[in-house]
C-alpha cells in the first residue's frame, strides 16, 4: 500500500495523519495532547540521565515532549523506517531532529546486538493501525531485554482493538516470559501502555515517578493515572 502522509491545521493544533489514521499530535499552546503519547512522559524519570531509544518517529510528538521537558538531561535516539516521515517530522513540531541520533531501519534490528546499553525502549510502531509482526515476536522481546540495562523498561503503546484481542493477549504471555508486566490507560478505550519492567517492580516505578515529576493542573491526570499502579498488576 503507497503511504499518504498528511497534516492538518486547526488554528494551534496539527495533527499528522498517515493513510488516514493519526498518528501524531501538536498544539503550541500545549505541551500535553491527553491522549496516549503523555503517558509516555514520565518515564525517562525512573532514571538519572537515561538512554532512550524510541520506535516509531509519526510526526514526533513523543520525542517533542522529552526534548521540552528534559532537554540535555537524557539521551535520545529514534527508529523510523520511513524516510517520508521523518521528513514531515521536521516540519510537525519544528524540532531540530539533527540533534538526535536517527536510525533510517526497522527497530527491531537497532535493538539487535545491543547488550546493556539502553535505560528504556519506547514502542510506537504502526503500519497502519497495527504494530508490524516483527515487534510481536519473542525474537524481539529477548532482543530489547538484552539491550536493556538492569533496571530498564520497554513501554509499548498497544491500541488493542476487539478484533485484535487474541493477538494482545499472546503478545502480553510472551513480555511476561521476560519482565515484570503493568499497564497504564493510555487516555483512551483502545490505546494502552504496557510497561515491561526488568526489575523495578510497580511500587518502585510509582514512587520514583510521583516524587520526581513535579505535578500540575495541566499534568495532574497523568500521575492520577500512575497511581493505579500500586493496586493493580497485569500478568
Amino acid at each position: 500500500m503507497k503511504e499518504k502522509i498528511s497534516i492538518e491545521t486547526n488554528e494551534s493544533r496539527k495533527v499528522l495523519k498517515y493513510n488516514g489514521i493519526t498518528y501524531s499530535i501538536y498544539d503550541s499552546n500545549s505541551l500535553y495532547t491527553h491522549m496516549y503519547w503523555d503517558f509516555f512522559i514520565p518515564l525517562p524519570l525512573l532514571f538519572q540521565n537515561p538512554k532512550v531509544l524510541i520506535i516509531g518517529l509519526g510526526g514526533g510528538t513523543i520525542l517533542y515532549q522529552f526534548d521540552s521537558l528534559y532537554s540535555n538531561s537524557l539521551s535520545i535516539e529514534v527508529a523510523e523506517i520511513s524516510k517520508s516521515m521523518i521528513e514531515n517530522a521536521k516540519s510537525f513540531t519544528g524540532m531540530d531532529l539533527s540533534k538526535f541520533k536517527i536510525y533510517l531501519e526497522d527497530g527491531s534490528k537497532v535493538v539487535k546486538g545491543k547488550e546493556n546499553y539502553y535505560d528504556l525502549i519506547i514502542l510506537d510502531a504502526y503500519l497502519n493501525d497495527r504494530i508490524p509482526k516483527q515487534f510481536l515476536k519473542e525474537e524481539f522481546i529477548a532482543d530489547a531485554y538484552k539491550a536493556l540495562k538492569n533496571e530498564g523498561i520497554l513501554a509499548i503503546n498497544y491500541a488493542k482493538k476487539p478484533s485484535i484481542i487474541i493477538e494482545y493477549l499472546c503478545f502480553k504471555v510472551k513480555l511476561s516470559k521476560y519482565f515484570k508486566l503493568y499497564k497504564v490507560n493510555g487516555g483512551s478505550r483502545l490505546n494502552t501502555i504496557l510497561i515491561a519492567s526488568k526489575s523495578l517492580t510497580n511500587l518502585e516505578i510509582y514512587n520514583r515517578i510521583s516524587s520526581r515529576m513535579p505535578i500540575n493542573q495541566s499534568n495532574k491526570f497523568i500521575i492520577e493515572e500512575y497511581s493505579k499502579l500500586i493496586s493493580k498488576k497485569y500478568k
